[in-house]
């Protein structure tokens, strides 16, 4: 039989955040560390903080490790680009990647790696969310992005595939009014409704290597299709 990995429901972890998000507190923090060293800053970061209430949000067993170049940055502005996976130089990027949390960084840096090999071509920016309030509308939280900054990060025509290790909803609550509409695909945690295999559970929340080339193929050949 098919079992979950041992360790906290993700289901229940993430009707967790998704009730501490709905209650709108802005003391509240919802870190996504991509990986064991950023989630050990993340939990010294918060013990010292003590005017907010946070949570992190992070596996038990991740062996991925990402540069740390940019590790300040997400501590204190809870976002950054990837410069590694991300096409150089400005103008709008044909697509963004998006992660927030250690299985949706696995997954898209993956993706991010094939697509820069066999479509070199391709204007991709790369994002990594390591507080979720980052996103929230200007104003409403401490670190939510100013609306001059939110298209630097997610541009202003490209299409974004953006992984949570939560519930979708949650990140469509949290963008509100600067939703970017149409052009944004959240990828997070759908429950299976029975115990399942870590590679099917991968599967239904659409983080497989397989389905996460066909959505990124289909939406960059979209954008092409477009006339200009």
């Amino acid at each position: 039989m098919d079992r979950r990995p041992a360790g906290p429901d993700p289901g229940v972890l993430g009707s967790l955040t998704s009730a501490l998000l709905a209650g709108g507190d802005p003391t509240l923090h919802v870190l996504t560390p991509a990986d064991p060293a950023r989630a050990a800053a993340a939990l010294t970061f918060a013990l010292r903080k003590l005017d907010r209430c946070t949570l992190v949000v992070a596996g038990k067993h991740s062996s991925v490790h990402h540069p740390l170049d940019t590790l300040y940055e997400e501590l204190r502005h809870g976002i950054a680009i990837w410069s590694h996976l991300t096409h150089p130089g400005p103008g709008e990027p044909d697509l963004v990647l998006a992660s927030a949390g250690d299985l949706p960084a696995e997954a898209l840096t993956t993706l991010a790696r094939r697509l820069r090999a066999e479509h070199p071509d391709l204007r991709l920016r790369y994002v990594h969310i390591h507080d979720l309030t980052a996103l929230a509308e200007d104003g409403t939280r401490p670190l939510a992005l100013a609306p001059d900054a939110f298209p630097r990060y997610f541009g202003t025509r490209a299409p974004i595939v953006l992984a949570t290790s939560g519930h979708p909803a949650d990140i469509h609550a949290l963008l509100g009014r600067r939703h970017p509409g149409p052009r944004l695909t959240v990828l997070g945690y759908r429950d299976s409704g029975r115990p399942v295999s870590q590679a099917r559970l991968r599967q239904l929340c659409g983080l497989d290597d397989a389905g996460l080339w066909q959505l990124a193929t289909t939406l960059t050949n979209a954008v092409k299709e477009i006339p200009a």
